[in-house]
């Protein structure tokens, strides 16, 4: 039952001290407010010369600057994640994933429902090729918002894709594809999946279908060409390397490719012109088709220089066998006898069929 007050009872009146108290209490309380409403005032106007400075400073591209004011804006409003996250943003733009990762993990210390932290933080861990712990964000953040869905099924696809884990990466890039259907880039990795997992009729569907797009896109060309190496289908995979490279003769990528169809159809002759550009690309591959095209045109000290490059990019152990095979070959050619030390050492790595060569050109 509730006590009520009648007419005849009047609610007792605060004594002077408790007057007093209250005045006091009041004035603080009134004081505190307006000294508050000044701090505040006063943050406002720090903030918006720090911001207006961080557009100065990104203007003029100058990283230095723009962390800085970055740090003093946090140091003013630690609790402010907008500015952890962006900061983190911009670090992961300049390539320093190691420190956009720490941002990122102040933003979750201090908001740990805050979802785009965990999605750029997965994006840091998959730049440092964290790629469990990368799947492990994204897959905090898919299926809570839309608006990161699109792109969290996207790098964690990459994620599973980098593991070689083509199945799980299948799925997530066409959950990806969903929110955009002509994202070249899902395609290609879609396509190299299911290229990766045996899948080559899905894989070249894909691809065609892409090329219709845009015919000169190159990841599909090379795609394409690797998944007509194992269909033979080498002609075709030709005919788009030819187109492509009307367009960009100098492309040292397609003209490899361009180069190893042509040694594979053992059109050594025509593959050299292409050949001889891929060799700017400085790579294994690029040497031994160049090598193994003047091999079997008989250019042997051209060959040899080539095939020996070979050698200095680790090459496997049946490879290594098989250049030193043709490089004892080619040394004999010059010189009687000068290579059977090579074809001796082809012979030990366990490339047997050179014995007949050795008995033939090294026992007389």
């Amino acid at each position: 039952m509730y006590l009520r007050l009648t007419s005849k009872r009047e609610i007792p009146k605060p004594n002077s001290f408790q007057r007093i108290s209250w005045v006091i209490l009041f004035t603080l309380l009134s004081f505190s407010l307006t000294a508050q409403l000044s701090i505040c005032k006063k943050q406002d106007s720090i903030r918006t010369v720090y911001l207006d400075s961080l557009q100065y400073y990104y203007s003029k591209n100058n990283e230095r600057k723009v962390l800085a004011t970055f740090d003093q804006l946090i140091e003013l409003l630690p609790t402010a994640t907008e500015y952890l996250l962006r900061k983190g943003v911009y670090l992961n733009r300049l390539e320093q994933y190691q420190q956009s990762y720490y941002e990122f993990n102040k933003a979750i210390e201090v908001n740990p429902r805050l979802l785009e932290a965990y999605f750029w933080r997965g994006l840091s861990l998959l730049n440092l090729k964290s790629y469990d712990s990368a799947i492990k964000d994204f897959s905090l953040v898919i299926e809570k918002t839309n608006r990161l869905d699109s792109m969290a099924y996207k790098y964690r696809g990459m994620a599973y894709f980098e593991k070689e884990d083509f199945i799980k990466a299948t799925i997530d890039f066409d959950s990806a594809l969903f929110y955009n259907k002509r994202d070249f880039e899902i395609l290609i990795r879609l396509a190299q999946s299911h290229f990766n997992s045996k899948r080559n009729d899905t894989a070249l569907k894909i691809i065609d279908n892409l090329l219709e797009t845009d015919p000169y896109h190159p990841d599909a060309i090379i795609i394409k060409v690797n998944i007509c190496f194992e269909q033979n289908c080498l002609n075709e995979a030709l005919n788009e390397c030819k187109k492509y490279l009307l367009k960009y003769p100098e492309d040292e990528s397609i003209n490899l490719l361009t180069g190893a169809i042509l040694v594979e159809k053992k059109e050594y002759a025509a593959s050299l012109p292409n050949l001889t550009k891929s060799i700017r690309l400085n790579n294994k591959e690029s040497f031994f088709l160049y090598g193994v095209a003047n091999y079997y045109l008989a250019n042997d000290q051209v060959a040899i220089e080539a095939l020996q490059k070979t050698l200095s990019f680790n090459p496997s152990q049946n490879e290594e066998m098989e250049i030193h095979f043709m490089i004892g070959v080619c040394k004999n050619n010059i010189q009687t006898g000068s290579g059977c030390a090579d074809i001796k050492k082809a012979i030990s790595m366990g490339l047997h069929d050179a014995s007949s060569t050795y008995n033939e050109d090294c026992k007389k």
